[in-house]
């Protein structure tokens, strides 16, 4: 689990909830399972329709089903996907602030440098 870090003295702080995108993460997982539980529950009851399907709407559903299969297939990949990238913005919250405070603590330094240069030493 990462943690984004604290800001540094005079860093901007990276506004990120990580819960927030570990619950949205556990909600997209939730709903990939939920599509492909549909797709299942959809095969068994596509075969105990096509006994009594006849004619037209035989012929229909027969048509249909495979871009139903295909896009319940489709949704819960890309909820699968879209709670993978929920997981990987608390990294990237944690990278952005880690950055901001390399850059904010390296600024710091240089004008205690430079301030360091502009005293006058008495010996």
């Amino acid at each position: 689990m990462t943690d984004i870090p604290p800001p540094a003295d005079g860093a901007t702080a990276v506004r990120f909830d990580p819960a927030a995108a570990r619950a949205l993460a556990a909600a997209l997982d939730d709903l990939a399972w939920h599509l492909d539980q549909a797709r299942a529950t959809e095969a068994a009851a596509f075969e105990h329709a096509a006994v009594d399907w006849r004619g037209p709407a035989a012929v229909w559903a027969d048509r249909q089903r495979p871009a139903l299969i295909e896009s319940l297939l489709r949704l819960a990949r890309h909820c699968e996907e879209a709670a993978a990238a929920a997981l990987a913005s608390i990294q990237q919250a944690a990278s952005a602030q880690a950055g901001l405070n390399a850059a904010a603590t390296v600024a710091r330094q240089q004008a205690e440098a430079r301030a360091a240069l502009t005293e006058v030493h008495v010996p």
